[in-house]
């Protein structure tokens, strides 16, 4: 699933979706928080999917929670 060091090497913009996940919750606040659109967050958590090996955002919760430990 994770590979060493993985999530260091992911932009800063794909760091903050993901923390705006994990935080707030919703698609609708990462984009207003993020200033950028309802698209733009989801084809980030797509690419962040792809870029981490898993298959859904239960899955990428689990291995962000797993990687600050």
């Amino acid at each position: 699933m994770e590979q060493p060091g993985l999530l260091a090497h992911l932009s800063s913009r794909f760091a903050r979706s993901e923390e705006d996940q994990a935080s707030r919750g919703t698609d609708e606040t990462a984009a207003r928080r993020l200033y950028i659109s309802l698209h733009t967050v989801n084809t980030h958590l797509r690419r962040l999917f792809a870029k981490l090996g898993v298959p859904n955002r239960v899955a990428l919760a689990a291995v962000v929670h797993h990687s600050i430990e």
